[in-house]
């Protein structure tokens, strides 16, 4: 009671605003008032934010205005709303363009006279929709999941790199270091995760020559870092180029983290996430 609401709510960044639209509101009483809610940004007891539904009314009290105020933390609907996004978009980008890849192969068979380019056509056709049928999973165990814990996003990452790397003759091994105490992981973060993973064994199959491959997940409190690296013979790229680098670029993004590329004796991938942040 008595506290200053500006100052013990408004994020320092909203805070100049804030309190001349408050200042105003005690005057005149002007300000933002009507029967929708409105959503803005607000600060908790440990100076975090966190976005918050605000129902707000107002009293005349003789010659003095005064205002009651409703609010509602909406972060968990938040984060619905943008797995909800991310699926739609990954869905588009992600399965849309290889059904589309798949519609193209198999009109070019038809076009064709058999043969060795109609073999290989649908070798592409085969390999395509297996990649449609893995991603579909994926969003289906991700889906499922209601109380997801690093030790099941281990456990589906080994399982996926093993099953994927083993075919094509390449050794895989895993190793994992969760510290007790570290928060959860949200699902957003884990396709994030996962997607950046699944991109950087496609790139080993395809163009590394690698006869082994590594990766490694640390997560404590307040960072988690992956490493996957090969022994293969990868050039160095420019930064940025190629599309597997932009979309796990992109990824990194997303998560809040950073990631970098190394060609010394393979090539390794580093990601580096700080969970405090919103993606974690």
């Amino acid at each position: 009671m008595g506290r200053d609401v500006v100052a013990l709510l408004a994020p320092e960044r909203y805070s100049s605003e804030a309190k001349e639209g408050f200042t105003r509101f005690m005057a005149t009483g002007d300000g933002p008032y009507s029967t929708t809610a409105i959503e803005l940004l607000c600060r908790n007891k440990a100076g975090s934010e966190l976005p918050v539904e605000l129902s707000l009314s107002k009293i005349q009290i003789g010659n003095l205005w005064q205002v009651a105020g409703i609010f509602r933390d909406v972060t968990e609907r938040k984060r619905g709303e943008n797995l909800k996004k991310q699926l739609v978009r990954d869905l588009h980008d992600g399965i849309g363009g290889n059904l589309a890849n798949i519609k193209l192969l198999s009109e070019m068979v038809k076009q064709g006279d058999g043969g060795e380019f109609s073999i290989k056509a649908l070798e592409s056709i085969s390999e395509v929709s297996d990649s449609c049928i893995s991603e579909i999973r994926n969003y289906m165990n991700v889906l499922d999941k209601k109380n997801l814990g690093w030790e099941e996003v281990t456990s589906e990452l080994r399982q996926y790199c093993g099953k994927t790397l083993e075919p094509h003759r390449i050794g895989f091994r895993m190793e994992s270091n969760i510290e007790e105490g570290s928060p959860s992981p949200s699902t957003l973060a884990y396709m994030n995760i996962f997607k950046i993973v699944r991109e950087a064994v496609t790139n080993i199959i395809k163009h590394s020559g690698a006869r082994r491959a590594n990766v490694a997940l640390s997560v404590s409190a307040d960072s988690l870092n992956l490493t996957i690296s090969d022994d293969g013979e990868a050039a160095p790229k420019i930064s940025g180029s190629g599309r597997g680098m932009m979309t796990m670029q992109s990824r990194a993004k997303e998560l809040g983290g950073t990631i970098s590329f190394s060609y010394e004796g393979g090539m390794t991938i580093s990601l580096s996430v700080p969970l405090s942040g919103p993606g974690a």
